[in-house]
């Protein structure tokens, strides 16, 4: 949910944001956590096509950008809170993350993977990153942007990316 750009301090949605637009160069989509603990799996992904999708057809030029969920540190995230999440936890998001990465490569967008300079050399957040084990401190927030600043592409050719997968016009 976003605040509406009209100044009337209405909350809308992704969706309803690239609707009313139109005119955006560059999409970035990143869930968090949360859409971890949805009831299937399924759907969320279902969901997250359909925003593709809805995002291709409104603004055809636009390049987007599908980032991984970002990993977390579970010791932090189970000391930090009265009831932790089963569904919180790494080996799940991995396995969002593996699809997510075939959803973008079906859907010819961009997929990105700031994880890998955020996650420490077993591939989890570090506890120093975070107060909660999943949301970023300032430090590690810049890492992220830093990523996200040197992995935009100009013009994009889905080629450069999917070299292994067949592309269809």
């Amino acid at each position: 949910m976003f605040l509406s750009p009209d100044g009337s301090g209405k909350l809308i949605t992704t969706a309803e944001s690239v609707v009313r637009e139109r005119d955006f160069r560059r999409v970035y989509l990143m869930f968090g956590v949360n859409e971890l603990g949805w009831p299937g799996s399924s759907a969320f992904f279902a969901y997250y096509e359909q925003l593709i999708d809805l995002i291709l057809n409104v603004c055809p030029d636009a390049v987007i950008y599908v980032q991984e969920l970002l990993p977390m540190n579970e010791a932090v995230y189970v000391s930090s809170t009265e009831t932790p999440s089963e569904y919180f936890n790494n080996a799940r998001i991995a396995e969002y993350n593996e699809k997510l990465a075939a959803l973008a490569s079906r859907k010819q967008v961009v997929y990105l993977t700031p994880g890998e300079v955020l996650a420490d050399e077993s591939g989890i957040l570090p506890a120093e990153a975070t107060t909660d084990g999943i949301h970023l401190n300032g430090t590690y927030i810049r890492r992220w942007a830093e990523y996200l600043r040197t992995h935009t592409v100009e013009d994009f050719d889905p080629a450069l990316f999917y070299q292994n997968e067949t592309i269809t016009e």
